[in-house]
């Protein structure tokens, strides 16, 4: 009887995706703009030992981050040419690239709001609108992220005493009531 021998897998042969070139571009010019910025971020001092250098670590880092995203640039660089594919990035593939910044424009848009309308506020609408956002319709679902976000409120202002700007129109309220949402909502 006739054993059967397994697949042998290549390890090494990797699948080409669309966007790589770009993306292993976008990594190494990542880290050669991290590294230029060692002088300014981390310092020098005279007479201290290489090893407690506090930036020696963060430039051997750093440098070898550079040095991998370089050899990952030119290795994918190198499969692109030889899969003789013309285009670097897909409009597909940009469209899937550009999706997450919509995110990051409702986190900006919170963070703009947040020194307007107060923490509070701000985030009792926030937490609905992006649960909606994410197709959960039901009223159960929009009370719950409400209630997540008033425990948040309470937790990092009222618990850990986390100092955010109260709103703007909290100055029309009376005193008291003024006083207590800025402490603690």
């Amino acid at each position: 009887m006739e054993q059967k021998q397994p697949d042998v897998v290549d390890i090494f042969a990797v699948e080409e995706r669309p966007g790589a070139v770009v993306f292993a571009l976008a990594v190494c010019l990542g880290a050669l703009v991290l590294l230029a910025q060692m002088d300014e971020q981390t310092k020098w001092l005279k007479g201290a030992a290489l090893l407690v250098q506090p930036r020696f670590w963060p430039g051997l880092c750093l440098a070898g981050f550079a040095f991998f995203a370089l050899c990952h640039f030119i290795s994918t660089w190198t499969r692109h040419r030889k899969s003789r594919q013309y285009s670097f990035l897909p409009p597909d593939e940009l469209a899937n690239w550009a999706r997450p910044t919509e995110y990051a424009l409702y986190f900006m848009a919170y963070v703009f709001l947040v020194p307007q309308l107060g923490y509070l506020p701000t985030t009792l609408l926030a937490l609905p609108a992006l649960v909606f956002r994410l197709g959960y319709r039901s009223p159960s679902k929009l009370m719950a992220s409400m209630l997540v976000g008033l425990c948040t409120v309470v937790v990092f202002k009222t618990l850990l005493q986390v100092r955010i700007p109260g709103g703007r129109w909290y100055e029309f309220l009376p005193d008291g009531l003024r006083n207590l949402l800025i402490l603690y909502f």
